[in-house]
């Protein structure tokens, strides 16, 4: 038995299809801001916790340049620390630290319970500077413990390498 689907029926269903595959335009513009074209290029995300009852991001910003002979005129690197609640509308804090040769993540001590002022996220990062020590340009590297939560944070040197 032969159908024959009436066009009412049919035209719908091309018009639906054909307005699926036809795409709409959507307009960027560019950003021309130079601390935020920096930033979004050259942040690295170094480490990360996400989870109860504190997220906490990791991240270095590196300055333009490279070093010279002996480390002269190298690049500063900044570590940024993302800390947010866990909410429908979350408390955010970023602390910003003073610019070392390089930072590097070494691992969590411990997690805070809650978010409550005397809790604290606590990790272990090494911050390597350079130093001239006896007439000759080093790297120096201080194991650094973080604690942090919105409120505050402590830093402690743990330990110094050369």
């Amino acid at each position: 038995m032969k159908r024959n689907y009436p066009l009412v029926l049919i035209v719908p269903i091309i018009l639906l299809l054909a307005q699926s595959v036809i795409a709409e335009t959507v307009n960027f513009a560019s950003i021309t801001n130079q601390e935020s074209l920096k930033l979004l290029n050259d942040v690295k995300l170094i480490h990360e916790k996400p989870g109860l009852p504190l997220n906490v991001r990791i991240w270095t910003l590196q300055d333009d340049g490279e070093c010279g002979p002996d480390y002269t005129g190298c690049p500063g690197t900044t570590l940024f620390i993302a800390i947010s609640s866990i909410d429908e509308y979350p408390d955010r804090i970023i602390y910003e630290s003073k610019k070392a040769y390089g930072w590097e993540f070494d691992k969590w001590i411990s997690h805070a319970a809650s978010d409550v002022p005397g809790e604290y996220e606590e990790f272990l990062v090494w911050m390597e500077s350079i130093c001239s020590k006896s007439e000759s340009t080093k790297i120096k590297r201080d194991l650094l413990k973080i604690s942090i939560n919105l409120n505050k944070i402590k830093t402690q040197i743990l330990k110094t390498e050369y």
